[in-house]
């Protein structure tokens, strides 16, 4: 009987841990870097903190533009540009209605001079760890079929990167970091829901909203890039 006590206490305890590793792993938006930055550092400049926001983004850029066609057309059936188009009028909850709803649209001027820098980064911020959320559910979708997983494995990387540099912007510019963004963002129906073309679209949309996040600070750091510069 004390025989089995002890091995019903060391699976319990086997199983809690478990638990809590897959509960906590890998949360990658959240403190993306693993630190927190010293205060004995040299300081930034903005400039600074903009140009390594921007070559992040462009490390993100080339990662998903390498496969964005063949990935779409083989998630669902059909050419990446016509796909948007067609589903351009739906949206992801979770996702910030601020931004366009299809790839390569161009940020108006009136748009771009309404941004502040470096107010923007707590934006940029939020809107990545949104984007980051539905990506890992795309990953979780698709961990058993390498076709996928291996692509969207190097964006996550790619993406945890990116996020640490404008993390590290935000803690460089003294600017206000909002509360993280949690998995609960995207509803239970979402992640469970059982039609599989529902669900590629879904992941299609994830996709997209990846990429117009990476745009939007593209074209918007750019601009201040431009303005620091110029001044």
């Amino acid at each position: 009987m004390l025989l089995f006590c002890h091995i019903l206490t060391f699976l319990m305890i086997t199983f809690d841990i478990s638990n809590e590793h897959l509960v906590d792993h890998d949360i990658f938006w959240v403190n993306p870097c693993g630190y927190s930055k010293k205060n004995e550092e040299p300081p930034i400049t903005p400039l600074d903190v903009i140009k390594r926001v921007l070559l992040e983004a462009h490390y993100n850029h080339h990662c998903f533009n390498q496969f964005k066609y063949e990935f779409i057309y083989e998630l669902t059936g059909v050419e990446f540009d016509k796909h948007y188009e067609d589903w351009e009028y739906l949206y992801n909850s979770w996702m910030t209605n601020e931004l366009p709803t299809m790839p390569g649209i161009v940020l108006s001027e009136t748009w771009l001079n309404s941004r502040e820098f470096p107010k923007e980064l707590t934006f940029t911020f939020e809107t990545l760890q949104r984007a980051a959320v539905g990506l890992e559910k795309f990953l979780d979708d698709k961990k058993n079929e390498e076709y996928y997983s291996t692509k969207l494995s190097l964006c996550r990387n790619k993406l945890k990167t990116l996020l640490c540099e404008v993390s590290d912007g935000i803690e460089d510019m003294n600017q206000n970091k909002m509360p993280d963004i949690k998995r609960e963002v995207i509803p239970n129906d979402i992640r469970n829901e059982p039609n599989v073309a529902q669900r590629n679209l879904t992941n299609s949309l994830i996709f997209r909203d990846y990429i117009i996040s990476i745009e939007y600070i593209l074209q918007t750091y750019k601009y201040f890039r431009n303005s620091y510069e110029h001044k």
